[in-house]
């Protein structure tokens, strides 16, 4: 069974203040449109593409911003992660989709996205891999290789995810 972790809500406003520089920053960046899904229609995504079994999924949010198809590969290009040095157990794979899902928090602040991480295993060769995933406007569920940005259907028959987390 599926569990679905929830970060639970504060009501009324956060307790944080955004310093001066931030607004001057963030003012300049264009705002991305988007489709406003909710978490569940995401968990409902997630089962359907990487299917209905034992793994963990971590929302942050109520509701995510699912950006068109080619307004992700923008990002992707306009991103320095995938030339970033793989170094082993210190700038691996969990390191480099880590930094994607963060660089995509902080270009799409103003509006948000719906990209995130994916641990998943192979089922017969054993071996562990960290990438990302994004949900497209038309729900449309794509993999991305951080370490290359080629993105890619999950493989469903030989890849058994262990953890989805999406900010």
């Amino acid at each position: 069974m599926v569990q679905i972790i929830r970060l639970p809500r504060k009501k009324g406003r956060a307790e944080g203040k955004q310093c001066l520089l931030d607004k001057v920053k963030t003012r300049f960046l264009p705002k991305a449109k988007g489709v406003k899904i909710s978490s569940d229609e995401v968990v409902e995504i997630l089962k359907r593409e990487i299917g209905d079994y034992d793994y963990t999924i971590l929302l942050a949010d109520n509701y995510y911003n699912c950006l068109n198809y080619d307004d992700y590969i923008k990002f992707l290009k306009s991103d320095r992660v995938d030339q970033e040095k793989w170094i082993k157990n210190t700038h691996d794979c969990d390191n480099f989709a880590l930094e994607l899902a963060g660089n995509a928090s902080q270009r799409f602040r103003q509006t948000g996205c719906c990209l995130g991480e994916l641990w998943f295993y192979h089922v017969k060769e054993r071996w562990g891999h960290a990438i990302n995933f994004f949900i497209t406007a038309d729900k449309q569920f794509w993999c991305v290789e951080p370490q290359n940005d080629k993105t890619f259907k999950f493989d469903r028959t030989n890849w058994r995810c262990i953890m989805v987390k999406l900010c």
